[in-house]
């Protein structure tokens, strides 16, 4: 039997890496505010632009670098499509340029730029006839597009300044145990093994299928399983070109809508055209036909934007057991609810599914 585990970002926000999307957004915010603050000729960029008058010269420092979070920042600069005052001393005018970033600002959708997007995509088209909607696509794209840049750039600063060695000492023994073959009564039950076959089964190969951009994992396989096999599905912040950054659900009525259309840019970003491209994901099609395996998910939303790539994996017939990690009963019933979106056979889902047990509970694992 093979395993594979996946890597969600709740695993890297455990370690306390800031590699959220609201850090991503929040970092991006105050960068483009303190370039403001600095040079009051600078007014903006592709996605929003502002004005600047200041009577006090510390305003960026004292009121905006400070924040922690994005509702912080908010309180101090709403994000409207108006004019802005703060106070009778200073003025500050911000304008939103972008649909797709009033969409991630104002309905406060920061944890999937990717879904955001797709709904953007989706409203164009519904909105507007093809000869007027395909200005605004390109925008989009556009704009998707220097997001992406804006990401890559924001999570190569934050590698620099990691320790990965430390961050991941709390999960060493966590990770080892993966390494592990499952003990007897697991493969009873989910591999449908006799004794026999239980005592001859080995565990033949663990793949950590890690939908990560950083490095938190390499660490651990170089230093205590370089006998493991590390896949990065979606690249990594060395190889930019490599990084894949799109939406991932292609089975719901809207995409297959846009298929309709003889229009390229409206699949430009849906990630089913970038993985047959990717060595890893070929690799990884051969791994799941190859052999009976098992999935542990760490710290992975199970949300659609990934949701062409977990079905291929949960669905398949070789796949036999599925364990979630979670923060506590609630977090798995709602992992099992997302879990049940990757399903087209629910029956079969409840056949795969490890109950929930407190030892798989991670109390400071986000996703």
């Amino acid at each position: 039997m093979n395993r594979i585990v996946i890597i969600g970002n709740g695993f890297d926000l455990a370690q306390g890496l800031e590699t959220g999307y609201e850090h991503f957004l929040l970092d991006y915010l105050k960068e483009e505010f303190q370039k403001g603050f600095k040079d009051y000729s600078y007014n903006g960029n592709t996605l929003f632009n502002f004005k600047t008058k200041l009577r006090s010269p510390n305003y960026y420092e004292v009121r905006i670098h400070p924040k922690n979070t994005l509702a912080d920042l908010f309180d101090e600069i709403p994000f409207e499509n108006k004019p802005y005052s703060h106070s009778v001393n200073n003025y500050l005018e911000v304008n939103i340029k972008s649909s797709l970033f009033k969409k991630m600002l104002l309905n406060k959708n920061w944890t999937d730029i990717e879904k955001v997007y797709f709904n953007c995509l989706i409203e164009i088209v519904e909105k507007a006839d093809k000869q007027k909607f395909q200005d605004q696509i390109l925008n989009l794209n556009a704009d998707f597009d220097y997001v992406k840049i804006k990401l890559v750039e924001y999570l190569n600063k934050v590698e620099k300044s990691i320790n990965h060695p430390k961050t991941l000492m709390p999960f060493m023994v966590l990770l080892k145990s993966f390494l592990i073959k499952p003990d007897d009564a697991y493969l009873e039950r989910f591999f449908k093994l006799n004794p026999k076959e239980i005592k001859e089964l080995e565990l033949s190969q663990t793949y950590f299928l890690n939908f990560n951009y950083t490095k938190s994992l390499d660490f651990f396989i170089n230093s205590f399983s370089p006998e493991a096999i590390h896949i990065q599905i979606h690249g990594n912040v060395d190889e930019p070109e490599s990084i894949i950054f799109g939406y991932g659900d292609d089975s719901n009525e809207h995409y297959k809508a846009l298929e309709n259309y003889d229009m390229k840019e409206l699949l430009e970003h849906i990630k089913s055209f970038y993985y047959p491209s990717q060595k890893h994901y070929i690799d990884l099609m051969n791994i799941i036909d190859s052999d009976d395996f098992d999935v542990i998910v760490l710290g992975h939303s199970l949300g659609l934007s990934d949701r062409v790539l977990l079905e291929s994996i949960f669905e398949h017939e070789n796949c036999k057991a599925i364990r979630l990690f979670h923060r506590g009963k609630r977090s798995h019933f709602e992992k099992l609810i997302a879990l049940s979106r990757h399903f087209k056979n629910k029956q079969s889902m409840r056949k795969k599914i490890v109950e929930f047990d407190a030892k798989d509970v991670l109390g400071e694992l986000k996703d």
